[in-house]
């Protein structure tokens, strides 16, 4: 699982870097997310204290990414989203097998299909997906704790399945962008063609 975390960072760098345009709001800090992510998984595995660090790291970033002007509709997907995150957190420490689940990715790109139609900002998307993977964590620590259940979080899962839902946010992001260059690009044509059809009258 660290392999695949450093290769789903890395990847999600490179698409950033060379292929979503440097219009994008807050295009260059989450070029910072990714690669301190990838510093901070080092040192969070580490540590005593690696829920609190992790739980910070993210929050503090979600929370900028989230931060932009939108809807109240909007603002209710994030308590929703936590919500079922801290039950699938619950669901997972009471049945950790589910963790290698096959089709894990399904699921997960079905999510981020849904948050990135709900969404139309690439950082509040980000900030989005962020904030429900810390809050629903802390959130299971939380009743977790009231329930003197052991809390034995997977940060490595954890961590991948961030980086994961990033990566195929910026995927998702490039497929619309291409199928957007090539609706204008088809309206040109057209509109060149009409305007050259008098003249092969």
């Amino acid at each position: 699982m660290n392999v695949e975390f450093y290769w789903f960072s890395w990847v999600a760098f490179i698409l950033l870097t060379f292929f979503i345009p440097g219009d994008v709001l807050k295009k260059q800090v989450m070029s910072a997310f990714v690669l301190l992510s990838i510093i901070v998984y080092s040192l969070i595995t580490v540590s005593d204290e690696f829920l609190l660090w992790s739980l910070s790291f993210h929050a503090i970033f979600g929370l900028y990414f989230w931060a932009e002007p939108k809807p109240i509709l909007n603002q209710l997907w994030l308590i929703i989203l936590i919500f079922l995150t801290t039950l699938f957190q619950l669901f997972i420490i009471v049945n950790p097998v589910w963790v290698i689940f096959p089709a894990g990715w399904v699921f997960l790109t079905i999510v981020i299909f849904l948050i990135q139609l709900c969404i139309p900002s690439l950082a509040s998307q980000a900030g989005l997906w962020i904030l429900m993977n810390a809050g629903g964590a802390a959130a299971a620590y939380l009743v977790a704790e009231s329930l003197a259940i052991d809390f034995m979080m997977n940060y490595t899962f954890a961590h991948t399945v961030v980086v994961q839902g990033i990566l195929l946010l910026f995927v998702f992001y490039l497929i619309d962008r291409v199928k957007h260059l090539m609706r204008i690009s088809k309206r040109k044509a057209l509109l060149k063609k009409r305007m050259m059809a008098p003249l092969n009258k």
